[in-house]
């Protein structure tokens, strides 16, 4: 996969290779998220960094199913800063639901 050079997050972060490389690990590693992801890598190294804007997602076998994968949740990117906050309270939390504000 090669990166656009230039594109920042809302905080300021590059989105380069380790940003991605955050985001594509917290979800193989989650334990219900990662169902979906990790049938289609290879699970001793399921991407190799080539360089800030270049990477390769090592996958078991060829797919089509897997670039069309990428447009829903599991090709969701975001800042690893915002991955970061998540860690330390472990969940979004919402105690309210309004139908007039939320999606």
């Amino acid at each position: 996969m090669k990166l656009r050079d230039g594109i920042t997050f809302h905080d300021g972060t590059p989105l380069n290779t380790e940003a991605v490389s955050v985001n594509f690990l917290a979800q193989y590693g989650d334990p219900l998220v990662g169902l979906a992801v990790r049938p289609y890598y290879v699970a001793e190294e399921p991407i190799t960094i080539v360089d800030d804007l270049n990477m390769n997602f090592n996958l078991t076998d060829a797919s089509c199913n897997w670039p069309s994968a990428l447009t829903g949740q599991l090709g969701a990117v975001g800042s690893p800063a915002w991955i970061a906050a998540l860690r330390k309270i472990q969940q979004l939390i919402s105690n309210q639901w309004n139908r007039t504000i939320h999606l």
